[in-house]
């Protein structure tokens, strides 16, 4: 599939993805754009309505590496 600058994206435009790192703060989501998209830990949270303990909660909601996720684009920014 071909690359898109992830400045096209628009907000709540909804992707598929696959997560390709998990750190204590989220996911890093491949979106098929030149930059990985952040599914951050609070949005997981929020999400599942509870506590999520770093990388193993974020795992445990089932966003370990190569786990296929539907995503929103909620914000976008400009590289700096």
């Amino acid at each position: 599939s071909k690359m898109v600058s992830a400045s096209t994206l628009q907000v709540n435009q909804e992707l598929e993805g696959t997560v390709v790192k998990v750190e204590p703060y989220g996911a890093f989501i491949d979106v098929g754009a030149n930059r990985n998209g952040l599914l951050h830990i609070q949005k997981v949270a929020d999400l599942i309505g509870s506590y999520v303990d770093k990388e193993t909660g974020l795992q445990e909601a089932g966003l370990e590496r190569g786990a296929r996720v539907r995503v929103m684009v909620v914000e976008n920014q400009k590289k700096r």
